[in-house]
């Protein structure tokens, strides 16, 4: 686990990685910052938004007045992807489309991030509501601000309970993990 600051400490950063189109919810998620209250929006420290997508240049155009600190990356090597999980304190993915469960999600969470998304597919299997992130449903714009407006109201304690109790699900997407479970799957074909 990726040990990071408090998220009472200082500005919030948030990011959101994947293509940027209407149903992974960028609109939303532009939206959303753009009605919070000013107090909320000066504890942003940035929006980072990673990834490419016919549409970049309308979510960039409908950022630029906010007065938030939007910006866009564009597709990113690893090495950079990562240098995003390690400033960022929250993931964002209001997606509408199925997504299974995204490995950007335990990506995320193994360096101290919290997710804040959309109970669809198997993510509500492994993130439960406030308790290893929050979940979208309704997966709208008012939604996601109050999510937003929840993880700039956490508390240290909080946070730190939060993380912790991300630990099983991040583990379960290690390769360790992964090895281990195709071993116990070939070995008791073997035994029958």
């Amino acid at each position: 686990h990726v040990c990071r600051r408090a998220i009472v400490n200082g500005f919030v950063r948030f990011f959101f990685f994947g293509r940027l189109e209407e149903e992974k919810g960028v609109l939303r998620i532009i939206n959303a910052f753009k009605s919070l209250d000013a107090d909320d929006q000066k504890r942003i420290g940035q929006i980072d938004f990673v990834g490419s997508g016919p549409r970049l240049t309308y979510y960039k155009d409908l950022s630029v007045d906010s007065g938030l600190p939007f910006k866009f990356h564009g597709t990113l090597p690893r090495e950079g992807v990562h240098a995003i999980y390690r400033q960022s304190h929250v993931l964002l993915l209001p997606s509408t489309a199925s997504e299974g469960f995204p490995k950007v999600i335990a990506e995320a969470m193994n360096y101290g991030c919290i997710p804040i998304v959309s109970d669809i597919s198997a993510i509500g299997y492994y993130i439960k509501n406030a308790q290893q992130g929050y979940l979208l449903n309704p997966i709208t714009v008012l939604e996601l601000k109050k999510k937003i407006q929840d993880v700039l109201a956490i508390t240290g304690t909080s946070y730190k309970q939060l993380l912790k109790q991300q630990r099983p699900i991040v583990e379960k997407f290690t390769f360790e993990h992964y090895n281990e479970q195709l071993k116990q799957f070939i070995l008791k074909r073997f035994e029958t």
